[in-house]
């Protein structure tokens, strides 16, 4: 019997764009976030749409994962409020957040020999009806291992991979469930060049069917090669919004990251950014 998934069959013929004046899928409204009753970032308003890509940018410590965290539920709010699909996400069932958002860390500490199968498969998790890992459990597995380029190690203990094979495989068991909204906290920090472009490819195609993504990202070089919206977090708070390209090309982001960044075009129409 053939099983259609939902998100990762780049066979479908259209794309799922955001349209005009579509309601945002996930929503943050005057949010305050941080630990303890200590903000580390607020006033924050962001929105992000179906089929959408939205970068957080912004040096170290300035509170990306913070926010990141407070977007999906796994941290409170302080203060103002986060939606998704319309509904306060602390409203929300952990079994359908789960359904609906799927998120990758920096990085995950592998204490068990699972094999890179069996850690994929536990994405499926939110989906378990009685019996699991189902034929529709092993097809979503499998395709979600192609496409993080991780279906060669899916015998591999996962206590012996290296810091990028875990990062794809981390990549694979989100994929696996199938969300509406991907989060990703420093996707590319552990790859090397092929996997780092590679990964690119993947979000967009992805984007392109419906996936809304979200991710906070250090390395603004892999950031420009992205089709994107972004948000440039400063100490102060978000201190520019708008399309990727145009604001690493701003005068933002020299101040922002406290040194002078010059964005050069090279022949291919390309963006790189250099710190003088």
């Amino acid at each position: 019997m053939a099983i259609t998934l939902r998100y990762l069959d780049f066979s479908a013929a259209e794309s799922s764009m955001p349209q005009p004046n579509e309601e945002p899928i996930l929503k943050a409204t005057s949010l305050s976030c941080g630990y303890h009753g200590h903000a580390v970032l607020a006033g924050i308003d962001l929105c992000l749409h179906r089929g959408e890509t939205i970068l957080l940018l912004g040096p170290n410590g300035v509170g990306k994962s913070t926010l990141m965290k407070t977007l999906i539920g796994a941290l409170s709010a302080l203060s103002g409020s986060v939606s998704l699909e319309g509904t306060g996400i602390e409203k929300w069932e952990p079994q359908q957040l789960a359904r609906t958002i799927a998120y990758v860390p920096q990085q995950e500490p592998a204490y068990y020999p699972f094999t890179v199968q069996e850690f994929v498969l536990m994405g499926r998790l939110p989906y378990a009806k009685g019996m699991f890992e189902s034929d529709a459990d092993f097809m979503a597995a499998e395709k979600a291992m192609e496409l993080s380029e991780c279906q060669a190690l899916a015998d591999r203990p996962v206590t012996e991979l290296s810091g990028g094979e875990q990062q794809r495989v981390l990549l694979a068991r989100a994929l696996a469930q199938e969300p509406k909204v991907l989060a990703l906290d420093e996707p590319s920090s552990h790859l090397d060049i092929a996997h780092s472009y590679g990964l690119l490819e993947t979000l967009e195609k992805l984007a392109d069917l419906g996936t809304a993504i979200i991710a906070a990202v250090h390395d603004l070089n892999w950031a420009a090669r992205i089709r994107s919206r972004c948000y440039l977090l400063g100490e102060a708070g978000i201190m520019a919004s708008g399309e990727t390209r145009q604001i690493l090309k701003s005068p933002q982001i020299s101040r922002c990251y406290g040194r002078e960044i010059e964005a050069i075009e090279v022949l291919n129409g390309t963006l790189v950014l250099v710190p003088k």
